[in-house]
């Protein structure tokens, strides 16, 4: 029982059995009055509850888009945004830059990045399809939040300047824009032409003036020719690795592979022709120099072997 509404009825019960007295009139006659007292029960007052508010429901978080390595796979549309024509006519681009420039190539279009900036996003891309090594080029059309990027490594860095890059981009931006996002993937992956075909300077060992004086020149040997520069940290032999660039360069068997290993400063070659003796006096000249540091000088001394 309430407090405050017990004490009241006990005040009025007291009052209604001590509430009667004799009153002494002018004229000395007594008369009885009854009064009629009544207590009114003083009221609580409401409390109105507080509005509270509706619970609210968790958030849910998408999870990114995956990005799996597939053989023979260089365009991940988990955004569905080609036809099956546009895919295959950006793969067989994709797979040029691939084997004739030794460049590490993809564009990913994602409907969800999770978490990550698109720059994030795109570099784990890259390590996942390609690992963290060599010259890269990927393009990632982002429908989540509306910011593409445009991840460059190795040679791609050096040969697609970030003037270049910003004003391709914003005509590819357009282009997305408006829907046409075949137009800018081939806009954006076409800027991979810009590098070389011969030389391909993974450590960024030599300058740009560097790298196009010896392309030109490997480009004016009667047999095909080209140069890896790169460091060998692996478990793998400097033969495998070689071998591995020679068989995605050459598929058909007809060239010369030649690979600086900065690490041990050596120079390795891999071939299906015969060796001529000028070749391979070329290549014990060269890879003293390589034994040295001095990897222009390696580079020019195996010109001389064609």
């Amino acid at each position: 029982m309430n407090k405050c509404k017990f004490f009241v009825a006990v005040l009025v019960t007291a009052m209604l059995f001590c509430g009667c007295s004799n009153k002494v009139s002018s004229d000395n006659s007594t008369a009885e009055e009854v009064q009629e007292i009544t207590a009114t029960p003083t009221e609580e007052p409401v409390i109105e509850p507080e509005p509270t508010e509706p619970p609210t429901e968790p958030e849910v978080k998408i999870p990114a888009d995956s990005v799996a390595k597939q053989d023979g796979v260089y365009v991940y549309d988990n955004a569905a945004l080609f036809t099956d024509e546009e895919k295959q006519q950006l793969t067989e681009k994709l797979k040029s830059l691939y084997n004739d420039r030794l460049i590490n190539a993809a564009v990913i279009t994602a409907a969800h990045i999770g978490e990550d900036i698109p720059y994030s996003y795109t570099e784990k891309a890259y390590d996942t399809l390609y690992g963290s090594r060599g010259s890269g080029l990927v393009l990632l059309i982002n429908n989540d939040t509306d910011t593409d990027c445009l991840y460059k490594t190795g040679s791609c860095s050096k040969f697609i300047s970030d003037e270049t890059e910003k004003s391709e981009f914003y005509w590819a931006t357009k282009d997305i824009v408006s829907g046409q996002f075949y137009s800018a993937a081939d806009r954006m992956i076409s800027l991979g032409e810009r590098c070389p075909e011969h030389i391909f300077d993974n450590l960024g060992l030599f300058e740009n003036d560097v790298i196009t004086e010896l392309e030109g020149k490997f480009k004016e040997l009667k047999s095909d020719v080209s140069l890896l520069i790169t460091t060998n940290q692996t478990s793998s032999s400097n033969k495998d690795i070689c071998t591995d660039y020679f068989k995605r360069k050459y598929p058909d068997g007809k060239g010369y592979m030649f690979m600086i290993d900065t690490e041990s400063k050596t120079i390795t070659l891999v071939t299906e022709e015969k060796e001529s003796s000028d070749v391979k006096k070329a290549l014990e000249t060269a890879s003293k120099s390589a034994q040295k540091g001095e990897y222009k000088t390696a580079a020019e001394e195996l010109l001389k072997g064609f």
